[in-house]
C-alpha cells in the first residue's frame, strides 16, 4: 500500500484553493493507494485540528471538510480564530449535536490524534500547508498545485512499481 497524506490547515488560503483539486485527484487514486488528511498542528490556539478530528470521530467529516474551507474563505461565516463554541455551533448546522461535538473536541482521543499529527508534521519536516507526503518519506513541493499533483503521481507510480515483486 502506498500512503499519501495531505497536511492542511482550514485557515490557509492556499489550502482552500488546493482542496477541490486534491479532492478530485484523490478520488481517482488506485485502490492500493491510501489518501488521508492530516491537520497541521502549528499552534495550540488553532481549534480547527480539534474540529477535524471531532468531525472524523462523529462520522460527519466527509460532508463537512470542504464546507469548512468555504465557510472561512468564501462565505466568511467562520473566523480563522474560531472558538470551540463557534465550531460546535457550526458543526451543529451540519448534523452534529453541539454539546457532544464540543466535548469530543476536548476528548482524550482527539488530544491523542493532535499529538500524532504534530509528530507526523515534525518527522516529515512540514513548515507550510498544503503539503503532500508520500509513504512518510517524500515531501512534495511544486511550482503550482497542479505541478504538486503531477509530482505526486510520478512518485506514487515509482513507489507502486517498487512494491511489485
Amino acid at each position: 500500500t502506498t500512503e499519501v497524506a495531505e497536511v492542511f490547515a482550514y485557515w490557509c488560503g492556499a489550502g482552500a484553493q488546493f482542496d477541490p483539486l486534491v479532492s478530485a485527484w484523490s478520488a481517482k487514486l488506485p485502490a492500493d493507494v491510501k489518501f488521508t488528511y492530516v491537520p497541521a498542528v502549528f499552534n495550540a490556539q488553532d481549534n480547527y485540528p480539534r474540529a477535524f478530528y471531532a468531525a472524523e470521530a462523529t462520522g460527519i467529516l466527509p460532508k463537512t471538510h470542504a464546507t469548512v474551507f468555504r465557510a472561512i474563505h468564501l462565505e466568511r461565516s467562520l473566523k480563522p480564530t474560531a472558538t470551540l463554541d463557534d465550531l460546535a455551533a457550526f458543526y451543529a448546522k451540519h448534523g452534529a449535536d453541539a454539546a457532544n461535538f464540543k466535548s469530543t473536541m476536548e476528548s482524550f482521543a482527539v488530544n491523542a490524534n493532535l499529538g500524532r499529527a504534530r509528530q507526523f508534521a515534525i518527522r516529515s519536516g512540514i513548515n507550510h500547508t498544503p503539503t503532500l507526503v508520500i509513504n512518510g518519506k517524500y515531501r512534495i513541493n511544486g511550482t503550482s498545485h497542479e505541478n504538486q499533483l503531477q509530482i505526486a503521481d510520478a512518485i506514487i507510480a515509482h513507489e507502486r512499481g517498487a512494491a511489485t515483486p
